[in-house]
C-alpha cells in the first residue's frame, strides 16, 4: 500500500517515467503500471494446490493412522508411533520413560 503511494507521488511530483519509477523502487514495470492505475494493490491470490503424488493415497493413510491411534491410545500401550514402527526395531531394547 505504501509502495503504491510512493510510486504515485514520485510520478506526480517528479514526473518520472515508468522505467525510472521501476528502477527507483526496485519493482517490475508491470507493478508501476498497476500502481498508477489504482491506488490500492490488487488482492493476493492464494493458489489451491493439489497433492498429485500423495492425493490418491491420503484416505488410506488417514484410515490406517486413525485405526492405529484408536488401538494403542485406549489400551494404554506404547502409543501410535510404536505401533507403526514396531517392525523396524527390537521391542526388548526400548526402555520405558517412567
Amino acid at each position: 500500500m505504501e509502495q503504491f503511494e510512493r510510486i504515485r507521488r514520485d510520478r506526480r511530483v517528479e514526473g518520472l517515467s515508468i522505467r525510472a519509477l521501476a528502477k527507483r523502487h526496485k519493482v517490475h514495470r508491470r507493478t508501476v503500471r498497476e500502481a498508477l492505475a489504482s491506488a490500492t494493490p490488487p488482492a493476493r491470490k492464494t493458489p489451491e494446490r493439489e497433492r498429485p503424488v500423495f492425493g490418491p493415497y491420503e484416505p488410506i493413510v488417514q484410515e490406517s493412522l486413525s485405526r492405529v491411534v484408536d488401538e494403542k491410545s485406549h489400551s494404554g500401550g506404547d502409543g501410535p508411533v510404536f505401533g507403526v514402527s514396531a517392525g523396524c526395531c527390537d521391542r526388548r531394547r526400548v526402555t520405558p520413560l517412567l
